[in-house]
């Protein structure tokens, strides 16, 4: 069997922009841009978690880092802008967005699985051959999410598989029991280095 290598953790704006006029049949550029812009602004609530229904980071910046001992939760920068920042952005075509009128284009993207979940994955972006391992999916989402690529998982194993589980619940996936739960974390970690 042919190796498939997985889609990357982030799409780029411009991706996730085709991807929605893609799913949603007749939708406008104007109407893609407007719901990707309150997938982004708008937040699930879950037990003890608030987390944005689909999460956007500016490309190719990086995040603040974290001092540990400090909260697990990545502060907001510019590499995140809050919500709020979200709102008031003008999102172009292109996949970049403009903070306030005199600042610069930036180029953005998105958490691949949350706008594949929000939007489903139309017939021409399922990989073919590829096995769905929904509980590795949900754990990956939940790294990419809670830890974004290039940050460091701060916190003992312990807490950070209690809050993938907080995520998991708060997004109704199944959750592994046991000690399944630390080896599904393990193998979605793998690609991740």
């Amino acid at each position: 069997m042919r190796y498939i290598s997985p889609d990357p953790v982030l799409m780029p704006g411009k991706d996730a922009l085709d991807f929605i006029r893609k799913a949603d049949t007749g939708c406008s550029v104007a109407d893609a841009i407007d719901q990707l812009r309150r997938a982004i602004v708008a937040r699930a609530v879950g037990a003890t978690i608030v987390i944005p229904v689909v999460r956007a980071r500016l490309k190719d910046m990086k995040p603040v880092p974290i001092a540990m001992g400090s909260s697990a939760m990545q502060p907001h920068s510019w590499s995140q802008p809050s919500r709020a920042m979200w709102q008031r952005a003008k999102i172009r075509s292109d996949g970049s967005v403009q903070f306030d009128l005199k600042g610069p284009w930036l180029p953005f993207a998105v958490i691949r699985s949350n706008v594949q979940r929000e939007w489903g994955a139309p017939p021409s972006y399922r990989r073919q051959g590829v096995k769905a391992r929904p509980i590795d999916d949900g754990i990956r989402e939940a790294l990419a999410a809670l830890w974004p690529p290039g940050t460091h998982l701060p916190l003992k194993a312990k807490e950070r598989n209690q809050k993938i589980v907080e995520y998991l619940k708060a997004r109704g996936y199944s959750i592994p029991w046991g000690s399944g739960l630390a080896r599904a974390v393990q193998r979605a970690m793998k690609p991740r280095g």
